[in-house]
């Protein structure tokens, strides 16, 4: 059953201003906001951050993930949403970081959850308009074992086929946004 409604999700680099973009269009779209874990599950997220190999944690995200699939097919019932952090953040970050199941949820990452109408990328190409967007939020531990490797991060993105890059060196939020509204007309 096809939905009338969109499922975007918003992927990138940790620090980039996924949530800032995603919650302006949850307000200019009038969607629900999701993400990966949803808040109820995360302390879910910080036990496996905490605690579990690169292996169980990759698991772990794709339980979330398929939680949180199960969740946007409900919510789009009755208005779109847009998802900051999806599946392939995982898929990413646990590929930089050196997983090996990591491949196989690459593989089947569509089998069990859905997939987006539309899956946006927030990049960067300057590590000085990163390291400045990251003193202006409060980036959790986690985050920051990620940052050494951004350009990796940003690279492996590319990979994807359904990934739809958005370039933001330099950019404010205005214009992020108007890159993404040309894909969505």
């Amino acid at each position: 059953m096809h939905n009338r409604y969109t499922f975007i999700a918003i992927e990138g680099v940790d620090g980039i201003g996924k949530t800032t973009i995603a919650r302006r269009l949850v307000k200019n779209l009038n969607a629900f906001y999701m993400k990966v874990p949803p808040p109820s599950f995360k302390w879910v997220a910080r036990l496996l951050d905490k605690f579990c190999n690169p292996e169980i944690e990759s698991i772990g995200y794709y339980l979330l993930a398929i939680y949180t699939s199960f969740l946007i097919r409900r919510l789009l019932k009755r208005r779109s949403v847009i998802c900051d952090k999806y599946i392939l953040t995982t898929i990413v970050d646990q590929t930089v970081l050196g997983g090996k199941i990591i491949h196989l949820i690459k593989r089947i990452r569509y089998f069990f959850i859905l997939k987006p109408d539309y899956t946006f990328c927030l990049t960067i190409f300057d590590k000085n308009d990163l390291d400045k967007r990251l003193r202006e939020r409060n980036i959790d531990m986690n985050d920051k074992q990620l940052l050494p490797y951004w350009q990796q991060i940003n690279q492996q993105y590319q990979t994807f086929l359904e990934v739809l890059p958005i370039e933001t060196t330099y950019k404010n939020i205005d214009e992020v946004l108007a890159q993404i509204y040309k894909y969505l007309k």
